[in-house]
């Protein structure tokens, strides 16, 4: 009886998803070119506005880039974070501008829900805690996902 014959096919991935695993962030990641990602569209990711950028009186930035296919909405969802902060929203073709934020929550539950014009592409989240912000709020919890 002749052996089998083998045969091998590509794998093609439509999700580039993977390359962080989490679940929590890693500093440092307080600029886009840092950022940890690509994430994983639906994973829970925690990370802690620790001032990691140089002490009590410094700003904490955690940055994070995922891909996502620009159809349909993109929620972005924070919970227990700092009542003072900001959680925004950016595109790769301009790191400087942000598409879309929400800030200053008191209870700590930050949403954005994009539906923008800006297509394919790698999107950044910034989570910005600004001068002098307490930092007892322990771990925050961000979620990324599209509908």
């Amino acid at each position: 009886m002749p052996p089998a014959e083998q045969v091998f096919l590509p794998l093609i991935a439509d999700n580039l998803c993977g390359s962080f695993a989490g679940p929590f962030e890693i500093e440092p990641n307080n600029v886009y070119t840092e950022a940890n990602g690509p994430l994983c569209l639906g994973n829970n990711i925690q990370g802690n506005p620790d001032n990691n950028a140089g002490g009590p009186s410094a700003e904490d930035r955690d940055w994070f880039n995922f891909h996502w296919d620009g159809t349909g909405t993109l929620t972005v969802d924070v919970t227990n974070y700092l009542a003072d902060a900001q959680v925004l929203l950016y595109h790769e073709s301009d790191t400087s501008t942000f598409l879309d934020r929400d800030f200053l929550q008191g209870d700590g539950h930050y949403t954005i829900n994009y539906s923008g014009g800006m297509g394919a592409g790698t999107y950044y989240v910034q989570l910005f805690a600004p001068n002098g912000h307490p930092t007892g709020n322990g771990d925050y919890n961000l979620i990324v996902t599209d509908n």
